[in-house]
């Protein structure tokens, strides 16, 4: 059993740890670093003779999975699968497993600190008070405030279940409703054109698919509040980045936070007061990557027992 290992950035601190196990279950392991990982020349030189392949965001497109001649698993160490094609994957009789829920927390946590932090303007008083000035800001309660989901799923629920100490008014636009966990978590379901002109703070949690690259586009923004705050933890194409960067230039929303870019890293970010971006790091916390780690794991030894995977996406 051959595992070639794609280390994605937050699983290098526990590569080696993962390495030592999976060898432990009888596999020979080739690790790519991040650089070499996102060299697609370097994945079909290594993948030719692999029978699993652990990944984060390394592409898998047709041709990678042309040159993976042993190739039976994909593990995905997250939950998103936009960036392998899964349906050639089961062309090629090739399983992909993914880590559903496994760092929903986290990215939820991530969000409430955005909220916050957009809120009372955290990052642009950190700086100015870093150079000296010391000027009094008003910013924003979060209770009574209206926060709108965009994809109900595990991440969905989660920052509707710890928002609920802020006293806000929930309500989610999901293409698959759960009207019993919604009930429990005090969250009404709208329109799409209601969530976006009713909510304070717009969080997109959806997955990534082909019909909703670049959703949030100019017409958007001009049916949200002006004082309203996206939040962006799911994939960066979800949004027109050009007609969301024009919008916090002209006022048009109040501010945006975004964990995540159409290309990454990105070519530039620009420099505005109302805009927060970190480098993708939603799922990167010590706990959610050990759960992860623990879950790949599992897969790894069901598969060389011939037991059945977890958490596969195209059964």
């Amino acid at each position: 059993m051959k595992i070639l290992f794609s280390v994605g950035n937050a699983f290098v601190p526990i590569h080696q740890e993962m390495v030592m196990k999976m060898e432990q279950l009888g596999a020979k392991v080739e690790c790519l670093t991040f650089d070499a990982s996102m060299n697609p020349d370097k994945v079909k030189e290594k993948i030719r003779d692999a029978d699993i392949y652990v990944l984060a965001v390394t592409k898998v497109n047709r041709e990678v999975l042309d040159c993976a001649h042993s190739l039976k698993l994909i593990i995905k160490l997250g939950t998103g699968v936009d960036n392998i094609d899964v349906n050639y994957a089961v062309e090629k009789g090739i399983v992909v497993s993914n880590a559903p829920g496994e760092n929903a927390w986290s990215v939820a946590e991530l969000v409430i600190g955005y909220m916050i932090a957009l809120s009372r303007k955290l990052s642009l008083l950190d700086s100015r008070t870093k150079k000296g000035a010391w000027k009094h800001s008003l910013g924003l309660e979060l209770s009574g405030k209206t926060l709108g989901i965009l994809g109900f799923g595990n991440i969905g629920k989660k920052i509707a279940q710890i928002t609920h100490v802020f006293r806000m008014n929930k309500i989610a636009f999901s293409n698959h409703k759960d009207e019993k966990m919604a009930e429990r978590l005090g969250v009404s379901f709208v329109t799409m054109d209601q969530l976006f002109s009713e909510s304070d703070y717009l969080v997109i949690s959806t997955s990534l698919n082909q019909t909703n690259y670049h959703l949030i586009d100019a017409s958007v923004f001009k049916k949200m509040k002006a004082n309203a705050f996206l939040i962006n933890i799911s994939r960066g194409a979800i949004i027109d980045e050009v007609a969301l960067f024009d919008a916090l230039q002209t006022n048009q929303i109040g501010g945006a936070a975004l964990d995540v870019r159409e290309i990454e890293p990105p070519d530039s970010v620009p420099n505005l007061n109302n805009l927060m971006v970190t480098p993708h790091i939603g799922g990167s916390t010590i706990e959610s990557i050990q759960r992860i780690a623990n879950l790949t794991l599992e897969n790894i030894r069901r598969f060389s027992q011939g037991e059945s995977i977890l958490h596969v996406v195209n059964r």
